[in-house]
């Protein structure tokens, strides 16, 4: 995710969990993908990896709410 909030690559250690399709991060704005509420604390994930230099996790329920996912964030030079 870069600084525009847009998914410019996503690693999953398993593809088949992601409840998206990875085709449908890359190139989105996380207020694409994800609703109001997760996208403000996704946005907050990213800006505080940017600012403090160092790696991220959150924990977030899936868009049905059946199941959680976690994201950890890491700084990469661009």
């Amino acid at each position: 995710i870069n600084k525009d909030f847009t998914f410019i690559e996503c690693w999953a250690g398993d593809e088949s969990k992601l409840f998206f399709p990875n085709e449908r991060f890359i190139g989105s704005k996380i207020s694409e993908i994800y609703p109001p509420e997760q996208a403000i604390s996704f946005e907050a994930l990213v800006r505080d990896t940017l600012k403090t230099g160092q790696s991220q996790y959150l924990e977030y329920p899936s868009p049905d709410m059946k199941s959680w996912f976690s994201c950890t964030t890491h700084p990469l030079d661009e």
